[in-house]
């Protein structure tokens, strides 16, 4: 199935690098939020909150070794939910932290590199790869 946003395309253009581990993907928010003109828009801090559980039962399920977490606002929803205090980014040196087993790595979302900082897709893209690798080396796992 093709991506249908371009966050979907930058996300596609991720796994298609790491084909050879497995992943899961999701969203925090399970519904679309639209505004009222039907475009999509960010989800609220409320709508954040009330799918947090959701988040803890993926987790508790598919037990990953590595979450990214896509954008600031999914970071301090996170770091709030499991009182983790992440480390900002810098540019794409992306900082993970790990919680019960698990590396949390706070990312810029997608649709924010597609827009504000298009030139850089293919940095962020090397930078998310070489972070899923690194972890990969550390932990002596490539199934993610």
């Amino acid at each position: 199935m093709s991506p249908t946003t371009n966050s979907g395309s930058v996300i596609s253009r991720i796994e298609d690098r790491l084909s050879d581990m497995s992943s899961y993907k999701t969203n925090l928010v399970k519904c679309l939020p639209l505004n009222e003109k039907g475009k999509l828009r960010y989800p609220s801090k409320s709508e954040i909150t009330a799918c947090l559980g959701n988040l803890d039962i993926e987790i508790a399920e598919l037990s990953p070794q590595i979450v990214f977490l896509l954008g600031s606002k999914v970071a301090e929803a996170v770091s709030m939910h499991y009182k983790i205090n992440f480390s900002a980014w810098v540019g794409y040196d992306f900082m993970p932290t790990q919680s019960n087993g698990i590396h949390f790595v706070p990312v810029q979302h997608p649709s924010y590199v597609y827009v504000y900082r298009r030139k850089t897709i293919d940095d962020y893209i090397e930078a998310i790869t070489k972070t899923i690798c690194e972890i990969g080396e550390k932990t002596g796992n490539k199934e993610y």
